[in-house]
């Protein structure tokens, strides 16, 4: 708690500011009356302290740091129960019946205990606990007034603060006046010093006030001498009733409960105050004021709250956007894994459950590990699936993973399941991998569809192939035998012929789609001399399309080891498409190169090209790039399809390029 002095002001002669009224200057006795009233406050051996609801200790007096024997620097802002030896529970307790009766306590002798090297020892106090009351009625803390006594039969002397005769003995007072005003002026330095208002004040003005006080209103010392600080004007009107409380407190106790109210700056704006007084005189009535500025506290807990509402909007929100993700995780048809760092399943959706007929309570927690063997993960051609190729475990790592096709088997109903698997890290903001994400689509009627297509082609394929055969076996029988056949007859003949030769082809072709479905085609490997293959079916190719040009533009000697029927039918299909491709006629190259163990082969045309957004179709089973455009002419779009399966079967890779309107030229190559 602060100390108190008052500054001798000589008024007789100061000059009277312009445009201000008459006042009557303060006498010396007042400001001497006011002196020994801090004196007493600072030198009273009653203690007291104020404690915030958290029993922090917000300001002290000189007697109670040196009674409780503690360092002046460990009170102001300590929690009471490292300051007031023998703090305890049942103390505590006390504290908690003030706030919840709203009633003060007081005891005449409460034991504190304290314990040292040299042994237990317990003194005895004589304390008054006050609950103090915000502006919302509220209760903000406590004001503890305490005594030592000699022994618990003791009673509480009369205290210089709150006894009446203290206020009221003038013989008291003028005892004390000699030493007060020798020591008025350090006193003064040390009110000033403090960041606690100080006031002394009548119902209608403030009479005098510490520069603490004057700065926290933002009013000068002359506006004070003056007479232009009052004390309704600087009071708002809601808090009238309050003032008007502590007064009826003040005249009936010598003090009043501390409270919390506003003040009006000079400039306009409102300071919240904490206030706590002690009566002068009855007649007339004057107090004594201690003011703490409440401000930052109060935008402390402006701060609070708006950062709790701040927070409590994000929570909000946070919710909201986790019911709505839930809401769309639980509502796709495909099924989602989220799993942590270490891999284990924390999260899958309803549809990744109904996939795969497991339940929730079997994924918690489990390793992708344990799923490999609870669904018996696998590839597609029936090879067991690795631990390293386990999607989770490698987007772990940052890989990202699309389209890892799996077989699976339904524990429930131990059906194969067919899914496309796709995974991604999950990474935040720092970019760190806090977990992953797999997605999981079921294509298991796509493929049961495929087997079904399968089936029914190589069915037709094998229907169609007998009665072929017996109309291009007759065909070629009539043209063979009737030598004086009519020219109208013949090209008939001729026709029927070239019809079954292209049944017979487009026959062999869903009978090869069915064996590489299947796993079933078969490549009779040998040495083949790859130029002169080239060459050969260059030479056999030419003869069909006298307005295209089929030459070799550049070979290069090579032998390899593969199937010469196979690679004779891919070289035949590129061939044929870059000439039906070139409706106009024109060149056809074909080259033959060797580089790092590797023999090309390239096709070119120079025809209608391929348009770019086809591209990555090109090589699909049944596509056809240029259906619905002039330059459709026919076929079942699996050529390309045959020639891609029967190159990787051949350990090589085939690609193309391709320009709109300059013509395309495909690649393939084989190890040598």
């Amino acid at each position: 708690m602060a100390n108190f002095q008052v500054r001798k002001e000589h008024t007789a002669h100061r000059p009277r500011a312009p445009g201000q009224g008459s006042r009557t200057p303060i006498s010396f006795d007042v400001k001497n009356e006011l002196s020994l009233l801090s004196k007493v406050f600072t030198h009273s051996p009653d203690a007291f302290a104020l404690l915030d609801s958290s029993f922090f200790i917000c300001a002290a007096n000189a007697s109670f740091v040196s009674n409780f024997r503690v360092p002046s620097n460990r009170v102001i802002g300590r929690p009471a129960a490292d300051v007031i030896p023998g703090w305890s529970e049942d103390l505590k307790r006390i504290f908690e019946e003030v706030r919840a009766t709203g009633k003060p306590f007081h005891a005449d002798a409460y034991p504190f205990a304290s314990g040292g090297r040299l042994g237990r020892k317990v003194t005895y106090w004589n304390i008054t606990i006050s609950p103090v009351y915000g502006t919302d009625s509220e209760l903000t803390g406590y004001l503890l007034l305490s005594r030592e006594a000699a022994n618990p039969r003791e009673p509480l002397a009369p205290s210089p603060v709150l006894s009446a005769k203290a206020q009221h003995d003038a013989a008291d007072v003028e005892t004390h006046l000699a030493g007060l005003r020798d020591s008025e002026v350090q006193l003064r330095r040390l009110a000033e010093s403090n960041i606690i208002g100080v006031i002394s004040a009548d119902p209608h003005r403030i009479i005098e006030a510490n520069d603490a006080f004057l700065k926290m209103l933002g009013y000068t010392r002359h506006d004070l001498l003056s007479g232009a600080i009052l004390w309704p004007e600087i009071t708002p009107k809601e808090y009238l009733h309050q003032d008007q409380r502590a007064s009826r407190e003040l005249a009936s106790r010598g003090v009043c409960t501390p409270y919390e109210k506003e003040f009006f700056r000079r400039d306009g704006n409102r300071v919240p105050v904490l206030l706590g007084a002690a009566l002068l005189q009855k007649s007339p009535l004057r107090w004594v004021c201690f003011v703490v500025d409440l401000t930052d506290r109060k935008r402390a807990e402006a701060e609070h709250e708006t950062h709790l509402a701040e927070v409590k909007q994000l929570v909000t929100a946070s919710q909201q956007r986790a019911s709505e993700l839930e809401a769309i995780l639980d509502g796709i048809a495909d099924g989602v894994f989220v799993c942590d760092t270490e891999g284990r399943i924390i999260e899958v959706n309803d549809a990744a459950v109904r996939i795969t007929g497991m339940s929730r309570a079997q994924y918690a927690h489990s390793q992708e590990a344990v799923l490999l063997q609870l669904l018996d993960l696998r590839h597609p051609d029936g090879r067991p699936i690795g631990k390293d190729e386990l999607v989770l475990s490698r987007a772990l790592s940052g890989e990202v993973i699309r389209g890892f096709e799996k077989v699976a088997t339904n524990p429930q109903t131990h059906r194969q399941i067919h899914f496309l698997i796709s995974a991604a890290p999950l990474k935040d903001r720092e970019g760190r991998t806090f977990g992953a994400v797999a997605v999981l689509s079921d294509i298991t009627s796509i493929r049961e569809l495929d087997r079904l297509k399968d089936q029914f082609i190589t069915v037709a394929a094998h229907e169609l192939k007998t009665p072929v055969a017996i109309m291009k076996g007759y065909a070629q029988g009539l043209l063979r035998t009737s030598e004086d056949m009519p020219p109208s007859r013949r090209r008939m003949l001729e026709a029927i012929n070239r019809g079954s030769d292209r049944i017979d082809s487009i026959v062999e072709d869903l009978l090869d789609i069915s064996r590489l479905r299947v796993g079933h085609l078969e490549l009779t490997k040998g040495r083949v001399d790859l130029p002169e293959l080239v060459q050969e079916v260059v030479d056999r190719t030419d003869l069909t399309s006298p307005q295209h040009r089929v030459r070799v533009a550049r070979t290069e000697p090579v032998v390899i080891h593969a199937d010469r029927y196979r690679l004779d039918q891919v070289l035949t299909n590129l061939i044929d498409n870059a000439m039906r491709y070139s409706p106009v006629g024109g060149d056809i190259d074909v080259e033959v190169t060797v580089r790092d163990g590797q023999a090309a082969v390239s096709v070119r045309d120079y025809g209608v090209g391929i348009p770019k957004e086809k591209h990555k179709h090109i090589f699909e089973r049944f596509y056809r790039a240029h259906t619905g455009t002039p330059f459709d002419y026919g076929g079942m779009g699996v050529g390309l399809y045959i020639c891609k399966e029967i190159i990787a079967r051949h350990g090589g890779k085939i690609w193309f390029e391709s320009e709109e309107g300059k013509g395309s030229a495909f690649y393939f190559s084989l190890p040598v």
